[in-house]
């Protein structure tokens, strides 16, 4: 543990009496700029997210509710300090700056968590049971476990808990660039992990070009964030505590692509359906109705409608997984029941029958 008071900026800044003139430029601006217009996509993905779950689908989820909470806890962030040189604040603005910034911190990592455990929840309406959905469970509880742990140890790393933002306090803190590492390390083990746990189940599907390209795509974002998530690491590595609240700016800028992006990728794979309705064809959809197993495929006065492609459900023993598109002959929905029909290229053949057209989505939860 350490316990040195010394106040950040207490050496001045690198330039004496008679020197060259003080750098008193800012990254403010710039950092302001990025987390708005990243927070402005997020914020668009999540609507459009909700107008597809709720209106068409009629159906909001945990993993829905989830990405909101993630939106929301995206939404506090403080800019007081950050971007500034430290010579040209006061110790007062360093300690305000310093304080805020801690409660983003927290909010931030939070917002990480509930995008992750989101994408997972989703997840478990798509995989079938087997190895493939106890390590979905697996990393769930990982997720939960690490992140209590990160936010424990923003409580636990300095005492008192003031010291963490006001290093002239006496007191012990633990070493906090370590433990920053640490859990940026497990973030992005945990990033690979979750974006890498569908893949043996999409290998497998058979589906269209265009819906390759669209998993492509969605990937490609994902393995993304990785990538930022790790260049935001080095960015933590190269920091100078001389000169933090300036040099910290380029951690702020990846912090806030990193965040906003991966909720903005969680969306995307919800949106098909909005696709759909808007761009009847787009996804080599023949209809302009399917969206997917969901009531949005049933009329409101109990009618039926057909449907020539979309992706639907083998029924075991409880358990729901996805058929590619060349298993499916024909979709028919029939009131009250609604039968979904699949041919012989299934590995077995089954019909689901719901007593209710309004609950067919609660027992199948598909997107």
């Amino acid at each position: 543990m350490s316990s040195n008071s010394t106040f950040p900026g207490d050496a001045g800044p690198p330039f004496g009496p008679g020197g060259p003139a003080l750098d008193t430029s800012t990254q403010q601006t710039g950092i302001i700029v990025s987390w708005a217009v990243m927070t402005v996509f997020a914020t668009i993905a999540v609507g459009l997210r909700f107008y597809t779950r709720r209106f068409i689908l009629r159906v909001l989820g945990v993993e829905d509710w989830l990405i909101l909470a993630a939106m929301v806890c995206r939404l506090p962030e403080t800019f007081s300090s950050l971007g500034h040189h430290i010579w040209t604040l006061t110790p007062d603005q360093i300690i305000q700056g310093n304080m805020e910034n801690w409660y983003s911190f927290m909010f931030y990592k939070t917002s990480l968590a509930c995008t992750k455990m989101s994408i997972l929840f989703l997840y478990l309406r798509i995989m079938p049971h087997g190895l493939i959905r106890y390590a979905n469970f697996a990393v769930m509880a990982i997720i939960m476990i690490c992140n209590i742990w990160v936010l424990v140890s923003d409580f636990v790393g300095c005492t008192p808990l003031a010291k963490t933002w006001d290093p002239s306090i006496p007191g012990t803190c633990l070493p906090m660039l370590a433990l920053a590492l640490g859990s940026s390390v497990m973030h992005i083990i945990t990033d690979f992990i979750i974006f890498a746990l569908p893949i043996p189940i999409l290998v497998k599907l058979k589906m269209s070009f265009k819906r390759k390209i669209c998993l492509v795509f969605v990937f490609s974002i994902g393995f993304f964030v990785c990538l930022i998530s790790i260049i935001r690491i080095i960015s933590i590595r190269q920091l100078d505590f001389s000169d933090v609240t300036y040099t910290f700016s380029t951690v702020a800028y990846w912090g806030a692509v990193e965040v906003n992006l991966a909720i903005i990728c969680a969306c995307l794979t919800t949106l098909k359906p909005l696709l759909v309705h808007v761009f009847p064809g787009i996804l080599g959809t023949s209809h302009a109705i399917p969206y997917s197993l969901g009531p949005s495929i049933v009329h409101p006065n109990g009618g039926g409608v057909s449907i020539q492609r979309t992706t639907v459900v083998q029924a075991e023993q409880g358990r729901f997984s996805m058929l590619d598109d060349e298993s499916v002959k024909s979709t028919k929905a029939l009131s009250p029941e609604v039968s979904y029909e699949m041919d012989s290229k299934a590995k077995k053949l089954y019909t689901v029958c719901v007593t209710t057209p309004s609950k067919a989505h609660e027992k199948l939860g598909l997107h």
